[in-house]
């Protein structure tokens, strides 16, 4: 596992602020090592942290996904609305925290299929752990194809602008 430093990167600095706040009263409720960040936070690190600019647009949720049900602490609710809870059996069950207080939320998944690779990466006292690129991107092209072929949603153009400077760093 490589081990980088500073985990957000490519942001406004009252941007970056916000999202330090929400990960600061986040983190407390979580098992350190029991969950990746995954989703816009990862590829923009990965992207910034080549060199390579991100598109401008508003950090609004943090993707993680959980090893097991007890990596969320139930603690959680004294900082975090509940907003959405879906048990799948088997499974640790999708949660939607919000943050009222920054404006954002935290999209928890389940940890599978589970990344074949991950960068720890420093952020103040913690080593957190963050999707590769490449596991990433292939997350990313499977939610295109799936919203492509139900037809139910429509694609969303940020996933194929992800899709696509994510392929210019991927070691594929």
């Amino acid at each position: 596992m490589n081990v980088e430093q500073q985990l957000i990167v490519g942001f406004k600095e009252s941007e970056r602020r916000r999202i330090e706040s929400f990960l600061d009263k986040l983190l407390p409720h979580l098992e350190i090592g029991e969950f990746v960040i995954v989703g816009g936070l990862a590829i923009r690190f990965h992207l910034t942290s080549r060199g390579i600019e991100f598109p401008t647009r508003p950090f609004n949720d943090l993707d993680l996904i959980m090893k097991t049900k007890h990596t969320l602490r139930p603690t959680v609710t004294r900082d975090f609305l509940i907003s959405h809870y879906h048990v799948v059996p088997g499974q640790v069950p999708y949660i939607a925290l919000v943050d009222a207080v920054n404006r954002m939320k935290a999209d928890v998944f389940n940890y599978d299929p589970a990344p074949e690779k991950v960068v720890a990466v420093g952020y103040k006292n913690y080593q957190l752990d963050i999707v590769s690129i490449e596991d990433q991107l292939i997350e990313t092209v499977a939610d295109c194809t799936r919203v492509l072929l139900t037809d139910k949603f429509p694609l969303d153009p940020k996933q194929i602008d992800d899709a696509k400077l994510s392929m210019k760093i991927a070691d594929m």
